[in-house]
């Protein structure tokens, strides 16, 4: 029998939720680690059976072991679908849980996201996997253009960025930061990664050789990072973009170090399944603090992947792809739909960027400031970074014992409880 494909393995966000999970005491399961039922198998088999005319453009074996059931093969070209290995070979093995599969086919978990989330695992060819996964949803997808012209550039001219944000799904905007600011932000930034990493607790990524690192919830480390939420950069973009009121998702600094592996493809609005449109729920705002350019891990951009039908074939491949670049101290701003990755760094020098991600104030962000704020942070704060951190109630969202629209609020010393009436007046707390 013709050997079959191995399922790729690549380190992603999904073993990293495996590790820190089995850290915490957890099962370490996520994704298609679940366990199925042989009725959930078999209802997400019936379903490619019932689309296998949308598999015809697919040509080639691909075999999908859906957890709970047997195996089974399917050809769209040929259309075959059977329970048996096939004499030809298997050019692409997907493993995923049945209602993963149901949910791809409705078109309500887009692939990339699920190989992205470890939802699903893939053998051989990863281009033909999203090719056959895309077909089956009626999704056909096409790599987006980077030979247009007029790309963005950095410029001053914020009416021009915010053009270039709306027609390619990302602006450069020069001179976000002083040199000053610049200078200040990456020694405090240097500072804190080194103490990070020495004392162990640093968040390295980048591949085999770990040679990158992240440095998460700047917000308490350092006032300089305070000053930044306030940048004029920020006010302008994510309110015209965002509306009042934006949460801020997570701010955290990713510094790319020399060999370290390009990451896969994304978009920052992967998290929330399934997609509301066009429509973008955040804004990430990213500060070069070194000149940014290809060889040092300039990250890999899909101009106008922000729009419907735009998306890598294979978001492991660079294809398709360009590097961001700028001076230091520019701004790089990308809506949330919007495909990229961290790209490879192969200089000497490590590259430091800091990403102030931010979400509508109805989406949940991805720091729980609420709690992990340190208080001595929290009293300085003025309540516009408050706002952004969560501790405002904007449209009765996020109110302490009842809302009240526009309260900033904070957790009581003595919340309300149960009571009970009490005979002859007053009250039983």
């Amino acid at each position: 029998m013709p050997s079959e494909p191995e399922l790729i393995t690549r380190e992603g966000p999904a073993d990293r939720m495996r590790e820190r999970s089995r850290q915490a005491g957890g099962s370490g399961r996520i994704g298609q680690d679940r366990p199925a039922s042989t009725e959930q198998a078999a209802r997400a088999e019936a379903m490619v059976r019932q689309h296998l005319e949308r598999l015809a453009p697919i040509a080639g074996w691909v075999k999908v072991d859906a957890a709970g059931g047997a195996a089974f093969y399917v050809n769209g070209a040929l259309g075959a679908m059977s329970a048996g290995a096939p004499d030809a070979p298997v050019e692409v093995l997907l493993s995923l849980h049945p209602d993963d599969l149901v949910s791809i086919i409705r078109g309500d978990l887009e692939p990339r996201r699920a190989v992205f989330f470890g939802q699903m695992r893939v053998g051989g060819s990863m281009a033909l996997a999203m090719r056959f996964c895309d077909a089956l949803a009626a999704n056909i997808q096409v790599l987006g253009d980077v030979r247009a012209g007029n790309l963005p550039q950095p410029t001053t001219d914020h009416d021009q960025a915010k053009s270039d944000l709306e027609q390619f799904g990302y602006c450069l905007v020069a001179g976000a930061l002083s040199a000053a600011e610049v200078s200040d932000l990456r020694e405090r930034l240097v500072e804190q990664a080194a103490a990070e990493a020495q004392a162990g607790i640093g968040s390295l990524d980048g591949g085999a050789a770990k040679a990158n690192q992240r440095v998460w919830n700047l917000i308490n480390k350092g006032r300089v990072f305070e000053a930044l939420l306030l940048n004029p950069v920020i006010e302008d973009f994510v309110t015209h973009v965002l509306g009042e009121h934006a949460l801020l998702s997570s701010m955290s600094a990713n510094i790319a170090g020399p060999g370290g592996e390009p990451e896969i493809l994304h978009y920052d609005q992967m998290s929330i399944p399934p997609q509301p449109g066009d429509t973008p729920l955040g804004l990430n705002v990213a500060f070069f603090l070194d000149e940014v350019f290809e060889e040092n891990g300039g990250t890999r951009l899909m101009p106008g992947s922000h729009r419907r039908g735009v998306a890598p074939q294979d978001p492991y491949s660079s294809d398709g792809t360009i590097a961001a670049a700028g001076p230091a101290g520019t701004a790089m701003i990308m809506n949330s739909l919007f495909w990229h990755g961290t790209g490879a760094n192969r200089t000497k020098a490590r590259r430091h960027v800091i990403l102030a991600d931010f979400k509508r104030y109805w989406v949940r962000p991805q720091e729980n400031h609420v709690l992990s704020l340190r208080p001595e942070v929290a009293a300085r704060l003025p309540d516009r970074v408050l706002t952004m951190l969560g501790f405002r109630c904007t449209g009765a969202l996020g109110g302490v014992e009842r809302p009240v629209e526009g309260e900033m609020v904070s957790r009581p010393a003595n919340p309300m409880g149960e009571m009970r009436p009490r005979q002859g007046g007053g009250h039983e707390v």
